[in-house]
């Protein structure tokens, strides 16, 4: 196993552990650097006489620890075998941790909008717009698929940044994520074109045993709204009907077309039959979110088919290097 890990200012530095997870359901990319604490803790002396100790009578200067890494320093984390390395994390430090090991929490792009607030008004605007408008003056990228959804009467009062894309996802019915440095706001999370890899259980996999049979509920979604006349609208699946229905809110004056997007891909995922679950594989293939993958199993051909990755995790320890992948059947 080999790894190229950057932090702040500091490049090739070797970690002890490193864990990450990165979702399409979540905006909050996540990753742990467990790194000895005697190489990046350094002991220095205070340059005041007010630190200091009394030891049997002797003034002594108290030793003071200094860490090489602070919060919202630059994190890249690439990992793989023989030099052949893959990123599976971009971000910042978000907490520093000290213990039996020096423990650095990141986050992904999503952290330069954690302190964020931005307190605009639009009578008409798009989703994109507001986007620019939220992501001004940091590193974040647009990704060029964003919806361009219209907007009327929003007013943003002192809204933080991460209460924003919330606020997409709420009211909007929009799905929000980041591909490393690109946010994506739209009706799709399938909307990212990334390659497709192969996979065969028992083969270039590790453990496969939680990528089990979904069953499925009957449970129709429907869309509602209410204008501020209180007209309630309700958007649902032609000629569907269910003993179970399942209600989502949405803003008033969103359009037809997106809704419906929108809905298509809901409803597509609660009729979703077939295998799903998790997956766990070495470090090649690498993988990441929106990826598709052919999986192919001899053992128990049912299985065989083309899935899409939702979530991936992983850990790079002493004992091996894993990546945990979530699965849902793509058709």
């Amino acid at each position: 196993m080999t790894s190229d890990i950057r932090i702040g200012n500091f490049a090739a530095i070797r970690p002890s552990e490193v864990e990450w997870r990165c979702s399409v359901s979540d905006f909050t990319d996540t990753c742990t650097v467990r790194l000895p604490l005697s190489t990046h803790v350094l002991a220095t002396q205070p340059p005041t006489p007010v630190d200091v100790l009394m030891t049997r009578g002797t003034v002594v200067r108290q030793e003071v620890q200094r860490c090489e890494f602070a919060k919202g320093d630059r994190v890249s984390v690439r990992l793989g075998y023989d030099g052949n390395n893959r990123e599976v994390f971009r971000g910042f430090v978000h907490r520093v941790n000290f213990g039996a090991m020096l423990e650095l929490e990141c986050e992904g792009y999503s952290w330069q909008l954690r302190d964020r607030s931005i307190t605009k008004s639009y009578r008409r605007t798009t989703a994109r717009q507001m986007l620019r408008d939220l992501v001004a003056g940091t590193d974040i990228r647009l990704s060029d698929r964003i919806d361009d959804i219209p907007l009327e009467n929003v007013t943003l009062q002192n809204a933080n940044g991460l209460k924003v894309l919330e606020w997409f996802q709420k009211e909007c019915c929009c799905r929000v994520f980041f591909d490393f440095d690109t946010l994506y706001v739209g009706a799709s999370q399938y909307a990212l074109q990334k390659p497709e890899v192969r996979l065969r259980l028992g083969w270039n996999t590790v453990e496969d045993r939680e990528l089990k049979k979904n069953m499925g509920e009957d449970v129709v979604i429907n869309i509602v709204s209410k204008d501020s006349t209180g007209r309630v609208s309700r958007l649902a699946p032609s000629g569907r009907a269910a003993a179970d229905v399942k209600e989502v809110k949405a803003r008033a004056g969103l359009p037809g077309d997106f809704l419906r997007r929108a809905l298509d891909e809901m409803q597509q995922d609660e009729d979703a039959r077939g295998y799903e679950g998790t997956v766990v594989l070495f470090l090649a293939p690498h993988v990441e979110k929106g990826y598709v993958v052919q999986v192919e199993d001899a053992r128990f051909p049912e299985r065989t088919g083309r899935y899409f990755v939702e979530e991936v995790g992983g850990s790079f320890v002493p004992d091996g290097g894993r990546q945990t992948i979530k699965l849902k059947n793509y058709g």
